[in-house]
């Protein structure tokens, strides 16, 4: 019974180990609401993949296609925590790869002008300073686009989500407006 108990306690303590992986680490499992979103769609989408019958593929992804963009494109998507993969600096340009997890993957490239007010440029400073490798909490957003792919390939993230990243104290709507 002892050895039963503590195989049982290696399992569920031992093995969690998410540095290994490039997976965010998260001292508490908690999830922001737009993060929690996002896996329940990834999730119900790969459910409704593997056991379709009598629907087409094509047709599971064209659903789902539509469901993550009306999600994504209402608002700001808040407090996500993502590993930095990526940052490439080319001028005024930044492209980011970042991902929150194995299904979950967000990517853009940032064209900042020369002449920019100084919350844009607040923006292109933070853009510029993530350091690849770390583990982070920002919000994004979303340009309106994504590519959610076949959820039972493990070589590519289920969905890649075109968008760039932001400071989580940023206040969206005062930026656009200036």
């Amino acid at each position: 019974m002892k050895i039963i108990l503590i195989f049982a306690m290696f399992v569920l303590f031992g093995c969690n180990n998410d540095s290994k992986t490039g997976s965010p680490t998260k001292s508490v499992n908690y999830l922001s609401h737009s993060q929690s979103r996002i896996q329940a769609l990834v999730d119900s989408f790969r459910t409704e993949y593997n056991i379709g019958v009598g629907i087409s593929k094509d047709s599971i992804i064209n659903k789902y296609n539509e469901k993550f963009f009306d999600y994504l494109s209402e608002d700001i998507v808040d407090s996500v925590e993502v590993h930095v993969d990526t940052v490439i600096i080319n001028g005024l340009a930044v492209t980011t790869e970042l991902h929150s997890n194995n299904d979950i993957a967000f990517q853009y490239t940032l064209n900042f002008k020369r002449d920019m007010p100084s919350r844009w440029d607040s923006i292109f400073q933070f853009m510029k300073g993530l350091k690849p490798g770390s583990d982070i909490l920002v919000n994004f957003q979303y340009m309106g686009s994504h590519l959610l792919g076949n959820p039972n390939d493990t070589s590519r993230t289920t969905i890649k989500i075109y968008a760039f990243p932001l400071p989580i104290s940023f206040k969206p709507k005062a930026v656009w407006n200036k």
